[in-house]
């Protein structure tokens, strides 16, 4: 009777000590994740060299006139890369949902949800049905508002929408590095035309060069565990293998933007590839 004690107290030391190495380990991987997390992100944070005051007001108007889906490859994100959403897609009646005020104004009218609003506006874009709401001066203003990358970038001061959407969380990082870095190279100039300067040149020579683009991002990516890109993750494996002579798919178009967007046409003509590293993130599971 005293050998099988003693064996059952020896076999509940050892599922303690395991438990307790386990414990280590696990925060030991965690800890080194939240490291690269933290890296990844810092990847995405703007150079700024104007004053700060002046660098955040300029930057901030310029987000509020820009619709967000007039970016492209952030709109894929949003609307079709959804599986890199804890909560999928999000559309312009969940951003409106997302702010406590303009929330209000709709529940002012009995609609409770996004889908409530996302059918009356269905409704009135497809067949000019109307309603109350799209008569009031304070819906279409906010409304407009909602569809902006200023909106974007105040509901993701919420930690919980980042994790809720951490997809578009990391192109969302990735769109506003690169205005604001263009906007504090100088206080003069058109802000349209500095953020989206050589634009489409830059296009052609990361379309005639994708696939050992991809290959480099490719590598960077499956350096990191877990890590995903913002943009085309899935097919950038086929991605490397694309001929010059094939045209790019609609997802390869949109890794495209993304990739010239973010980048300038100097570091491209070097074969300079390091600014699509911030296309990777490291998701929080």
């Amino acid at each position: 009777m005293q050998e099988n004690i003693d064996s059952l107290n020896t076999l509940e030391n050892l599922k303690g000590q395991y438990r307790t190495k386990t414990a280590k380990v696990n925060e030991r991987i965690t800890t080194e994740e939240e490291n690269i997390r933290r890296q990844l992100d810092k990847e995405r944070l703007p150079k700024k060299i104007l004053n700060t005051e002046e660098w955040n007001k300029r930057v901030t108007q310029y987000l509020y006139s820009i619709n967000i889906w007039d970016i492209s490859f952030l709109n894929y994100n949003m609307k079709i890369e959804k599986s890199f959403n804890n909560k999928g897609s999000i559309y312009s009646t969940q951003l409106f949902f997302l702010d406590e005020e303009m929330k209000k104004i709709a529940q002012s009218y009995g609609i409770d949800n996004e889908w409530d609003l996302f059918t009356i506006m269905l409704d009135y874009q497809s067949m000019k049905k109307g309603h109350a709401i799209i008569q009031d001066k304070n819906f279409i203003i906010a409304w407009n508002k909602a569809n902006t990358l200023g909106h974007l970038d105040k509901i993701f001061q919420n930690e919980q929408n980042r994790l809720d959407y951490q997809g578009t969380y990391a192109a969302f990082q990735y769109v506003k590095k690169h205005i604001g870095e263009r906007l504090s190279t100088t206080t003069k100039g058109n802000e349209e035309e500095l953020v989206w300067k050589d634009f489409d040149k830059k296009k052609i020579i990361v379309t005639e060069n994708l696939a050992p683009i991809a290959s480099y991002i490719l590598t960077q990516r499956n350096q990191i565990p877990g890590a995903r890109v913002f943009v085309n993750n899935g097919g950038l494996s086929r991605t490397t293998k694309k001929k010059k002579e094939c045209s790019p798919t609609y997802v390869q178009k949109r890794l495209i933007d993304a990739i010239a967007f973010g980048t300038t046409i100097e570091k491209l003509q070097q074969q300079n590839y390091e600014d699509t590293k911030q296309l990777i993130y490291l998701p929080k599971k």
